[in-house]
Formats: C-alpha cells, sequence, structure tokens
C-alpha cells in the first residue's frame, strides 16, 4: 500500500507538520510514503518517495455559458436551525480556487503507484495530526475495500442534485486504477471540460473526486466502501485540516450577523423583510454588536448578543429603502467588524439566503 502526501510545505510550521505526521506513519504501518509538494523549496520529510508537483494553477471564474444556463454550482456553507436554513454563498473565484491542484494529486499518485507496483493508495492531507489507532483503521478500511474507500458520504444542501453527493477528502482511499487513465489539468479549459465529462460543474473537490468516479462505475465496474458519517466524528482522536490560510472560506463568520434573503415554503423568496443570522463556529462565545440604520440614519435596529459555541440566532427587520448595518464581533479579546450597506432593490442578491423550513 502506498499513503499519498498532499502538500504544499512552504514555511517550517508546514514542515514540521508534515514530518509528524510522516513519523507516525512511518511508526505505526509497513506502507510506503510518498510526499507530493507543491511548493518549490525541497525539504526533508524522510518520505520514501518525493514529487513536486510545479506548474499549478487556480481556476478562475467559470465560462459565462455555465452561468448564463445556471449549470454553474457556486460554493457555500450552510447551518441548518430548527426553524430553516442558512446559505452563505460563496464569489465566483477567491475560494477553493485551487481544486484542479488537489484533483492532481489524485492523478499523480496513481500513475507513481502503478509505477511503483501499488495498487492501492491512502491520500491524506499534510495537515492532519493522526492518531495511530486511527491510521490503522484506515488501513483496514483500504484493504477490505475494492476500488475505493470513501468518508463522509452525504448530499448536503437544498441545491445538491439527486445524482451528486460529496466526501471529505482529509484521508481517502483509491484504486491507482480509477485515475491513472486521467490526463493531467493544466489550464482552465480542461478544468471546465473535466466538468462537462462527469456532470458537476463547480469547484469542491468533495463533488469533482465522487463524480468522476461515478462516471467511470459502469465502464470499470468500480466498488467501494463508503462511510456516510463525516470523518472528524469517524476519527474524533485525529486533528484534520490543522492549518488554515486565511480566505473568505475560513473567515466568513468572524463577523455576524449575516444579512440574508428570505425564502418561504411553497412561496420563494420575498423582499419585504430582512433577516438577521448569527451563528458561532468556534471555540469560545462570542460578543455581537449590531446597530442597523435607515436612510435618514435613524436606528431601526440595535441588539447585542452573545452567541454560545454551535450556537444561532435569527431576527428579521422590516426592509427600506436604505439600510447600513454596523457589526462588531469579539472572541478571546479579538474584534472584528464591517459595515454594510444594503438598497431595497439589492436584497435579491444577497448571496446570504434563510430558508425557512
Amino acid at each position: 500500500m502506498l499513503v499519498v502526501i498532499d502538500s504544499y510545505l512552504s514555511n517550517e510550521e508546514r514542515r514540521s507538520v508534515c514530518r509528524d505526521l510522516v513519523q507516525t506513519i512511518r511508526s505505526h504501518s509497513n506502507a510506503e510514503i510518498l510526499i507530493i509538494n507543491k511548493h518549490p523549496d525541497p525539504c526533508d520529510v524522510e518520505a520514501d518517495h518525493y514529487f513536486y508537483m510545479g506548474n499549478s494553477f487556480l481556476v478562475g471564474p467559470p465560462p459565462q455559458e455555465l452561468i448564463d444556463s445556471q449549470l454553474y454550482e457556486m460554493p457555500y456553507t450552510y447551518i441548518n436551525t430548527t426553524i430553516g436554513t442558512c446559505e452563505n454563498w460563496y464569489p465566483l473565484v477567491g475560494v477553493t480556487d485551487h481544486v484542479a491542484n488537489i484533483f492532481n494529486t489524485f492523478v499523480v499518485s496513481s500513475k507513481i503507484a502503478e509505477a511503483l507496483g501499488f495498487s492501492k493508495i491512502l491520500r491524506i492531507e499534510y495537515d492532519t495530526v493522526l492518531d495511530p489507532q486511527d491510521l490503522q483503521k484506515m488501513i483496514t478500511d483500504l484493504e477490505e475495500c475494492e476500488d475505493y474507500l470513501f468518508y463522509g458520504t452525504r448530499r448536503e444542501g437544498e441545491w445538491a442534485k439527486a445524482h451528486q453527493y460529496l466526501v471529505d477528502v482529509h484521508a481517502i482511499g483509491y484504486s491507482s486504477r480509477i485515475f491513472s487513465g486521467q490526463r493531467i489539468l493544466k489550464n482552465d479549459s480542461d478544468y471546465w471540460d473535466l466538468c462537462r465529462k462527469i456532470g458537476y460543474y463547480g469547484k469542491w473537490i468533495e463533488y469533482v473526486v465522487p463524480s468522476f468516479v461515478e462516471r467511470l462505475r459502469n465502464d470499470l465496474e468500480i466498488k467501494g466502501s463508503d462511510f456516510p458519517v463525516a470523518i472528524a466524528k469517524l476519527f474524533p482522536n485525529s486533528k484534520f485540516d490543522t492549518i488554515n490560510s486565511p480566505s473568505e472560506w475560513s473567515t466568513s463568520w468572524d463577523v455576524i450577523p449575516k444579512l440574508c434573503k428570505l425564502s418561504y415554503p411553497e412561496v420563494g423568496e420575498k423582499y419585504d423583510r430582512v433577516g438577521l443570522f448569527y451563528w458561532n463556529g468556534k471555540n469560545s462565545s462570542v460578543i455581537s454588536d449590531c446597530t442597523v440604520v435607515d436612510e435618514n440614519n435613524k436606528v431601526i435596529f440595535h441588539k447585542v448578543h452573545q452567541v454560545h459555541p454551535n450556537c444561532w440566532v435569527f431576527e428579521e427587520i422590516a426592509a427600506c429603502d436604505k439600510m447600513v448595518a454596523g457589526m462588531t464581533t469579539e472572541c478571546e479579546g479579538q474584534i472584528f467588524g464591517n459595515a454594510q450597506t444594503l438598497q431595497r432593490d439589492e436584497i435579491p442578491s444577497l448571496s446570504t439566503r434563510f430558508v425557512f423550513s
């Protein structure tokens, strides 16, 4: 078995956590280790094999035809509540643009595995603190499956199509034959051509990989193992995604509340009111102070909320011609803030939507 560590070892912090992962795998398995590094600086992480994957690229905006035909699936996160779901949407670029680089690691690792004589691959992201017993469970799961090992298999959100599902890619297993016949993606055109082939038009690698597998399932008679539980719950003694670069994805909930357009059952979206959604996904309580004024600078809303970890608050205000919301959020001594101006005719274009159950 070949264990592939997908990495971007650009500084000592990243190299250190990767070395620790290599040592855990080395000490508790007989697997050979391949490092795929997307950063040009060489580093000694004591792996059996090392591959520098240069010429990486970020996927830009989707072709206009995909936007016009409403085929493009914008990435979003969502929070389920007892009264509905808050969908937090993201722009065309700036989030998950590295999707092609990640897909290429599946292709490269498969070709290298075949050259080395390995039929099965366990791919782990470099910033994983892996418990030895969890590693053994992953290896056992992969040995018992035929072609793929998916953790966290699930459908998410109202917008997921019937044939689509996603999987966690922090740790994932696959046979080399699935990806070895695929060529490397070199540019945006290659990536969107791939999307057209697999029937998924978005930038989430969590959807790309299973969509690719489903496309090949009948031709290759692919079989595998699905675990429909999030990987963090399956392996609570391990830590995944321990190094996050600042991005709109990782900081999107630093300031709350979010201004939301509202959607109702059997009615759809209505724009006479605006929702204020507070969500705290951090490990400590946060204090949110929000003031909304109208076009005459008259205060129409002011609340201070203490929001505990993994808790939410939802409120509504009547829409007016112009609203300016000033928000500050304090967590563990850090204060984040911004101001958002919203015209009435801009409500339909809000990137955050609350869908009532």
